[in-house]
């Protein structure tokens, strides 16, 4: 599509078929959370998992201090402890629209002991126990915010991100990115 095509933005698939024919790739920078909004959830971990899978070189940045995205529920408003936004598409109470059966990862099934449709708390510890199973924290820098990414002229990419804890800016070379920062990655206010 247009918007692959144009800014060099690889889907999963994709990447992957590239991968096999043209035998050069060998980092890959996973950016969960383009904003505070959305934390490393179901896609930025499956995508960590199969990207290693791959034999990827994997470095992942989460903006927030946990995994789970949309699924962890706080309380706080406005700005985080850095001065960055907050906000979330979750609320007390929330449950999932849809059935666990078609949430879960195909080789990593829900507890058959819950119900269908689940409690937020039920997904966030689904998800932490799949990132745990498969040793996926190792591959991600908590509290990085990521500023800017742009191509580079040898068709890798420079991503310039801030460690937070240390309020330390880095630039990053990687062979090739993705942006898996989830649909509620924006406030709708």
């Amino acid at each position: 599509t247009f918007w692959l095509k144009k800014f060099k933005l690889i889907h999963l698939d994709l990447l992957f078929y590239q991968k096999i024919q043209s035998k050069i790739l060998n980092s890959i920078f996973i950016f969960l959370n383009l904003i505070n909004y959305s934390k490393s959830d179901s896609t930025g971990l499956c995508s960590i998992r199969h990207a290693l899978t791959h034999g990827f070189k994997v470095t992942a940045y989460e903006q927030s201090n946990e995994i789970g995205g949309t699924w962890v529920y706080v309380d706080e408003v406005g700005k985080d402890k850095y001065g960055l936004d907050i906000a979330t598409s979750m609320y007390q109470g929330l449950q999932t629209l849809s059935p666990k059966e078609v949430m879960q990862y195909p080789d990593v099934p829900y507890p058959e002991n819950k119900k269908s449709y689940l409690d937020a708390a039920d997904v966030l510890k689904y998800l932490q126990t799949f990132a745990e199973k498969f040793r996926l924290t190792e591959f991600i820098k908590f509290e990085h915010h990521v500023m800017n990414i742009r191509p580079l002229i040898d068709d890798r990419w420079e991503v310039i991100v801030k460690d937070l804890k240390e309020d330390k800016i880095e630039v990053e070379i990687f062979d090739k990115i993705m942006i898996c920062n989830g649909h509620y990655s924006t406030s709708y206010t």
